[in-house]
Formats: structure tokens, sequence, C-alpha cells
């Protein structure tokens, strides 16, 4: 079970996930609204949680905002449940901007979240409450992981065995309940090979990777790892040498080109992590340039970097300066390369880190980069047209022709008739169609590049599942409905995900970009709008705790558990 580890890389603008609603906010006003309480009818003050066990009865308080005047204010205005059209609470007392109302509601003989859009009745008509909703979990779950988990089995909340005992004497079992709860199964003398598909390989090395995710160990302040043994940091490429990132042509031209830097990491040290991926063990080179003095307040950078899975970072001054940005995974340049924007100060010195994901990623690589003063090019989802500064975010091929920021054939004729497609893109930027049965979707293939494309079919209807609020038929009186709307044993192995809160820690920062009307972050929701944004980054590392293995289904069997990204 712990021979998965998925690792994530997200970029977060803001996300803000909570089980309960805490605060509705009226969309006309912005104005806040009071968070309403769930209360657990026989439960202390200390015991309201957000939990509510199945088949109980909960009290809502809800506050609505008084946005009717004293003339409207009927004797039997109440608050209807969208979702629970039985579920009706009383006005019970009117504040000078809202009107509270509280009622009972029983919760259903199911796990599962459920939410309650409140509409207000009276007077013989129903309108919305401006927005205002309740959400409330409805569960076994006692909120202690190491004790057991709690199953609804054929009605009653029962208890599975501990979530950390994997079964097997070759393995000490520890749970932590901190987190959310995690399992440490350490394996003891002489059962390293029953308990792992994984050995670890630190013969004749005192730093780098181990070959399973973790370190041999690290080198001392001064010293960089290759090849697994610690050498002094003194070479070409490392922090205390950096190399120089244009010649005295590129400085001399250092605003009116695109720069093309070759180079390899295989020669290189790994002496310094990049913050947005603390689990590379990988060689890097450092490049160091200076901004030349311009009338303008700042210069903007865009760099990419391609050849394998690249990290490229950039920092002010030094190895232990201010970072300005790290990339990890971007598009473009694509196919797991790496790209930057940022805003550098005319005058100042700057690194740039050209790094690998892990100890594998390595070898020759390109560097592409531009600066443009007192304008910050952006090519995000764009491989070709303007960059936003006079310059292009990338040239097509002859025979080919930009069109809203990929090259296309040039004439192009739309494949839809000749390839028999019924959905997805026509191969002149266009589309052939959508899947608008219920419940199907383009289908979508993976090139060896790594590429996804559409193969323009629909496929069959798949079962649709509410994974929040399950429903299952056919469970026995010894199975759960679980999450994803099949029936289980109470003690079946199951996979567990559980997010590694350390390494996140490790890789959080802050930093400024800048989003046009192109970006990929734009168009997929990330931000509301285009201008200058506050990104809170990190990366994601989710490992499998659980007593089955995770087998995530390809896009092409299961579409209906992904998004394709067109942007992307």
């Amino acid at each position: 079970p712990f021979s998965f580890t998925l690792r994530m890389k997200v970029l977060l603008v803001l996300a803000i996930l909570a089980v309960i609603a805490l605060q509705a906010t009226d969309a006309s006003s912005t104005r806040a609204i009071r968070q309403y309480d769930v209360q657990v009818v026989g439960e202390t003050p200390a015991q309201r949680l957000h939990r509510v066990e199945p088949g109980k009865k909960t009290t809502f308080n809800v506050h609505v905002p008084r946005d009717f005047s004293p003339t409207e204010l009927l004797a039997d205005l109440q608050l209807v449940s969208h979702h629970d059209g039985g579920l009706k609470l009383a006005l019970k007392n009117i504040h000078d901007d809202t009107l509270e109302f509280e009622g009972e509601w029983t919760a259903p003989q199911r796990e599962g979240v459920f939410e309650h859009n409140w509409l207000l009745n009276g007077g013989g008509k129903k309108r919305s409450a401006t927005g205002v909703a309740s959400t409330l979990e409805v569960t076994c779950s006692n909120g202690v992981f190491c004790d057991g988990i709690e199953r609804l089995v054929n009605g009653t909340c029962q208890k599975e065995r501990s979530p950390c005992d994997d079964s097997d004497d070759c393995t000490v079992d520890t749970c932590v309940e901190a987190f959310g709860g995690k399992c440490f199964n350490k394996a003891k003398a002489g059962c390293d090979v029953c308990f792992s598909d994984c050995v670890a390989d630190c013969s004749g090395r005192t730093c780098g990777e181990d070959g399973c995710g973790g370190f041999c160990g690290r080198c001392p302040s001064g010293q960089g790892c290759l090849d697994g043994v610690c050498l002094a940091a003194t070479a070409d490429g490392t922090c205390e040498s950096p190399l120089p990132l244009l010649n005295a042509q590129g400085i001399a031209n250092f605003f009116d080109t695109t720069h093309f830097v070759q180079g390899d990491t295989s020669n290189g040290i790994d002496v310094k992590v990049p913050v947005c991926n603390s689990l590379s063990g990988a060689q890097e080179l450092i490049y160091t340039f200076t901004v030349p003095q311009v009338s303008q307040s700042y210069v903007g950078i865009e760099a990419m970097m391609s050849g394998f899975d690249s990290v490229l970072q950039i920092f002010e001054d030094n190895c232990n300066g201010t970072v300005l940005q790290c990339s990890d995974d971007s598009s473009p340049p694509g196919n797991l390369g790496s790209r930057i924007v940022a805003t550098l100060k005319p005058g100042k010195t700057y690194l740039l880190m050209a790094d690998g994901y892990n100890l594998e990623q390595r070898g020759p690589f390109n560097l592409e980069i531009r600066f443009h003063k007192g304008c910050l090019p952006n090519c995000d989802g764009q491989f070709c047209g303007d960059d936003g500064c006079g310059g292009a975010c990338g040239l097509c091929d002859s025979g080919e022709k930009c069109f809203k920021g990929s090259c296309i054939s040039d004439p192009c004729t739309p494949n839809c008739v000749s390839e028999n497609r019924e959905c997805g893109d026509d191969g002149c930027g266009g589309t052939c169609g959508e899947c608008t049965a219920a419940n199907t979707y383009c289908l979508t293939d993976q090139r060896e590049d790594g590429t996804v494309f559409f193969l323009g079919q629909c496929s069959d209807p798949f079962p649709s599942c509410n994974n929040l609020s399950p429903v299952c038929e056919g469970c026995t009186t010894s199975q759960f409905c679980g999450s994803d709307c099949k029936c289980h044993d109470l003690n079946a192995p199951l996979p567990d995900l559980v997010i590694d809160g350390d390494i996140l820690a490790k890789e959080i920062y802050l930093e400024i970009a800048s989003f046009s009307n192109s970006s990929c972050a734009l168009s997929e929701g990330c931000v509301l709008g285009p201008g200058n944004r506050a990104l809170l980054r990190f990366s994601v590392v989710s490992i499998n705790q659980g007593l089955s293995d995770f087998f995530p289904p390809a896009p092409k069997t299961r579409p209906d558990l992904f998004v394709y990204g067109q942007c992307h």
C-alpha cells in the first residue's frame, strides 16, 4: 500500500474548503451575513460540531439579510429548504439588519454532505433568501481517526478496525491523530522486502536521493551533492560561481532580442533546493545577470526552460536572496517544461536556477528568455502571437499560422467530416461539436510525448455519482455505501490518500503575478479577472496510507472523473 505516491503541483489563487458554510454574502451589496448555527439536539455546546449522525435531529438557526420593509414582514413568513421542501424554519426574531429563523430537521438515514438553499416563503409566494445556504455533513464519524472509522451499516453506525492495522507481523503500526490522522507502518528488522517493493539504496552515498522518495543525507553549507558525494560547491554553475546568463552580444542587445541559452545539468551539482519542489535532489546550474539601468521603474522577464521535467527559479542577489518566482510545469512550453514571469529592478543582480524535478531529470536543456522595459510579457496558454509587450510568444513553422495562441495549418481544413469526428477540436481552432447526451463525454487519449488529444467520439453514458452525497443500491446488511456510490464490506481494505503537511509547509510561498485575458488561470476560473494578483503557491504530496493500492483509471476509460484543460 505504500508503493504509490501521488504528487500534484498546485497553483492556488484563493481556495477555501469548508464542510459547513459559516458565512453567506449578499450578491448585490456584498454584505456579510452572520453565520448560522447548527445545533445537534441533546449535545453540549462543546460538542456542537458540523457532524450530525444519520437519523438524528438537528436545530437550524439561520440569519438572512433584512431586505424587506416592516410592512412586508408577514406573520407566516418562513424559510423553506430548496433541497428538502419539508424543512421549514419559523421566524424567531427581527433584528436591525437580519431576520432570524429557527427549526428542526431530521437527518436522513444515509451519509453525505447536504446543502440547504433557503427560500423565503410567505403571503402565498416564494422567493430567494439572497443566496443564503447552510451546508451540513451527515456522518457516523466522531472526528477521531485513530479509534477506527465509523460507517453506516444496515441503518446503524458501526466502527471499523484500527485504520493503521495492516495485519502484517513484519510491521509496527502507529497511529498519530495530528493533521487529521496519519499512519506509520515501520518495518521490523529483516522485514524490509515483505514490507515494500522499494528498497532504499544509499550504498556508497552520503547525500542525494535514495531511490524511494527519501534522501541519503544532505550536504553541509558550502558543499553540494554529486553522484552521492559531498563536494565543495565552487565549480562553475554553483551559488559561489554562477555562470553568466548572457554573453557580450546578449548584454549589448539586452532588450532587443529573444535570448536562447543551452546548458546541461549533467555537469551540475545539487546545492540549492527549489522552493516549489523540496523533494528534488537533481543537479542544477545557476546563472547570473544584471539588469541595465533604464528610465522605466521596472523590467519584465519571461523565461522558459525545456528539455526534461524541469524546475526554474529566479532570486535576487544571491542564493540566499528573495525568491521572486519558482515554476514546476507550465504551458508554454508544455511537456513538463517550466516558465517564470517576474518584474525586475533596473541595476539589480539576479540568479536564474535551472533544475530538475528529481534525480532522473537532468541533461541538456534550452532556455528562452525575453526582457521588456516597463512591461511584463505574458504568454500563459499561448504558443504564438503577441506577448503584450511588442514581442512574440513563439513563431509558427512554415505552412502554419497563429490562431488564438496556437499554430494551425495554413490553409486549414476542418477535419470533422473527413475523420468522422462528432466532438472535440476540428484541427483549425474550432470544434466539431459537444456531447449533449446525459453523462457522456468526448473521449481523449495520450501521445507518447504526454500530450492529450480528443479522439472525436462521444463516450457511452456513465452512471452519475454524487461523491459528496452518495447513493448505493443492493448493499447487504454488512456493507456500507462508499463515496464512489459502491457497496463495501465494513473492514474491507481500501486506499486512503492523505496530504503530507510537512512538504506542503516547506514549499508554500507568496508571489505577485500578472494575468492577461488569455491566461489559462483566467479561462479555468483560478482568477476572476486580468491584472496583478497575490498568489499562494505550494506543492501537494498525497501518500496512500490505506491498506489497498490506489489505481486511478485512465481518462480514456473514465472521462467522467477528469476535466480536460483546453488551455494547456
